[in-house]
């Protein structure tokens, strides 16, 4: 079962009163996807405060994070934006400016790391 699978009815229906809104508000037979982005916008504003405009938007924030073997962050553009270095581990001197400090802990109870 895929994440979020029991919502799809639900959000194809969003889907379908968006557009249905949209094209009513508009007075066109365009659909959303066929005007220009000035109009577009436009009436994202206008729909903003809506739940299935919140359920969208997070969603994209979730792809443009998301590892992209789910299928979102497509080339690690979402990570190469927030500045995410994508590593698969991370090496000393993380803590190194302060083990020198009296008493430092890094991991209480533990051994410290040595290179």
């Amino acid at each position: 079962m895929l994440f979020r699978s029991a919502e799809l009815p639900a959000f194809r229906k969003g889907l379908e009163d968006f557009q249905r809104d949209f094209t009513a508000h508009g007075s066109n037979a365009k659909p959303f996807s066929a005007v220009g982005s000035a109009r577009q916008v436009a009436w994202l504003h206008e729909v903003e405060g809506s739940s299935f405009f919140n359920t969208v938007r997070r969603l994209a924030l979730l792809g443009l994070v998301a590892l992209p073997k789910y299928g979102g962050n497509r080339d690690k553009l979402g990570w190469k934006l927030l500045g995410f270095e994508d590593r698969h581990f991370w090496q000393p001197p993380f803590g190194h400016y302060d083990a020198d400090y009296p008493g430092f802990e890094p991991y209480p109870g533990t051994k410290p790391f040595t290179a």
